[in-house]
């Protein structure tokens, strides 16, 4: 009988970089008039615009239903404004401009990278605000993404790997949020529907819990103008609690887990 003898954890928490002052980046810092935290880098190098929206929305938030804040950051991009998930796809394809989006356990995120002519990068904006400020949660959609997360979840079953990477995040963890599955459970993914999913979103994708982060050909004045453009759309809302500090390990274990 195979077995997974046994997990190895090692963890490096740093590194001493080397680069002199001026290599530095200079990072500029300001907060939008509903109070988002923005924060952007110049780079005139090339002719683009890198976006990147982040909230304090992971799967540590997910509270009693694990699988929520995933499934919710994949929903956003299938509809939004009257848009289907193929328009939205063609219309990012139609002018070389790349959407991104996920869910981490600290975070969601989206991010758009887009040449920076105006020809190319408005349109591309209007998108991914639609996306950000307006999804359409559409019930067809749920519904396959939700019945494709619970073939994940039976498929992860028959995989060492993802066995023994519960295994390790349960035994490290213990009680505390980053111990759930970030996919869900199939008790909870199956409890999952449209309404959870909205009210997640109407509390956690608020300007008082995210932050922007840019970088590319467009001065500080302009970067100012995009960032409020980007968190107009946006309630002011309030910032998640703080995650619970992390129990330090005591001792060394060994699990061996029958497959």
């Amino acid at each position: 009988m195979f077995k997974i003898s046994s997990i190895v954890i090692y963890l490096a928490f740093g590194w001493l970089l080397s680069c002199t002052v001026n290599a530095a980046p200079e990072i500029q810092h300001w907060q939008t008039k509903n109070g988002m935290n923005v924060y952007f880098v110049p780079a005139a190098e090339l002719p683009m615009v890198d976006i990147r929206v982040t909230f304090a929305g992971g799967s540590a938030f997910d509270g009693d239903t694990p699988g929520l804040a995933k499934l919710t950051s994949a929903m956003m991009s299938q509809g939004a404004d009257g848009m289907s998930a193929d328009e939205i796809s063609r219309a990012f394809e139609d002018i070389g401009a790349q959407f991104g989006q996920g869910s981490l356990r600290d975070m969601a995120f989206l991010s758009l990278r887009s040449l920076s002519a105006k020809e190319f990068f408005e349109p591309a904006l209007q998108t991914f605000t639609k996306i950000l400020w307006q999804p359409d949660f559409p019930e067809a959609d749920f519904k396959r993404l939700k019945k494709q997360t619970l073939l994940g979840i039976k498929a992860q079953q028959a995989r060492p790997g993802s066995i023994a990477n519960k295994a390790f995040y349960k035994a490290l963890y213990g009680d505390h949020p980053y111990a759930a599955p970030s996919s869900g459970t199939e008790e909870s993914v199956k409890a999952l529907s449209i309404p959870l999913l909205k009210k997640f979103y109407q509390k956690t994708f608020v300007a008082s819990n995210g932050l922007i982060a840019m970088t590319g050909d467009i001065d500080q004045s302009a970067a100012k103008g995009l960032a409020e453009k980007i968190s107009s759309g946006l309630k002011k809302g309030q910032a998640a609690a703080k995650i619970p500090a992390v129990q330090q390990i005591k001792e060394s274990r060994r699990i061996e887990i029958p497959f």
